[in-house]
């Protein structure tokens, strides 16, 4: 947020293949851990999020062995949504996703005017 340096940008034909594509553009530069972000709850940034660094746990015990990936500890996520009546905005909505609520909330605040004013100007 310091620096308003823009990592990268995915257009895409649906929000979801434009989020996983972010998702492999950030992984080049974050190999192990997805960076601490905010989205609007718009798209599927929480899905590409788990598909890009997600892992499958390991088999533990009987059973059939899990196949899906999980997020992973250490992932600072939250989700802003904007809530309108008409054309008016009456209520925004912070949810964090994963890690620590206040940890998150004090490093990404509980916005997302930094990337949408970038947005903008571009």
């Amino acid at each position: 947020m310091d620096s308003r340096l823009r990592i990268g940008c995915a257009v895409e034909k649906t929000e979801e293949e434009g989020a996983l594509a972010l998702m492999q553009i950030l992984k080049m530069t974050h190999p192990d851990t997805p960076p601490a972000m905010a989205t609007d709850a718009k798209g599927c940034y929480r899905e590409a999020l788990v598909e890009t660094w997600g892992k499958v746990p390991q088999r533990s015990g009987v059973g059939r062995p899990p196949t899906r990936k999980q997020p992973q500890p250490g992932w600072q996520y939250l989700q802003v949504q904007k809530i309108r009546s008409g054309s008016r905005l009456s209520e925004v909505r912070v949810e964090v996703i994963y890690g620590d609520r206040e940890a998150t909330l004090a490093l990404l605040g509980g916005h997302t005017a930094y990337i949408e004013r970038t947005n903008l100007t571009s």
